[in-house]
């Protein structure tokens, strides 16, 4: 963590996506499918902003782009204190990535919105 006040938290730092990928093509009775499972390290970024009693907004983003492909992971969420230690949130994330090499182009762009229950102990 870099900045930490009473209004803001910035944090830097690094984070593994491990993934899991199928390719697989069906027809009739012809099939082929191709398997991996890759580690793919992301930079990670995130900022907290407390704008008003127990309010706060949050942005949270993994990615990195370069060689073969990409992956980048991008959420916005705005959280409410109950308590000390109990919080709720409601946000919107995406997701977005994939491959262009020798033996693959695959890329994915999934949308969520989400609610959370977070609790510290």
């Amino acid at each position: 963590m870099f900045l930490n006040n009473s209004t803001w938290r910035l944090r830097a730092g690094g984070s593994l996506l491990i993934r899991d990928a199928e390719i697989e093509l069906k027809q009739d009775d012809v099939s082929a499918s191709d398997s991996n499972v890759g580690v793919v390290p992301l930079l990670s970024l995130a900022a907290e902003w407390s704008f008003m009693n127990h309010w706060s907004a949050i942005f949270d983003f993994d990615g990195l782009a370069g060689g073969p492909g990409r992956a980048f992971d991008v959420a916005i969420k705005l959280q409410y204190d109950l308590t000390d230690r109990l919080q709720i949130g409601a946000g919107y994330r995406t997701l977005e990535g994939g491959a262009d090499n020798e033996t693959v182009y695959n890329f994915a762009w999934f949308h969520y919105a989400f609610i959370s229950v977070g609790y510290r102990f």
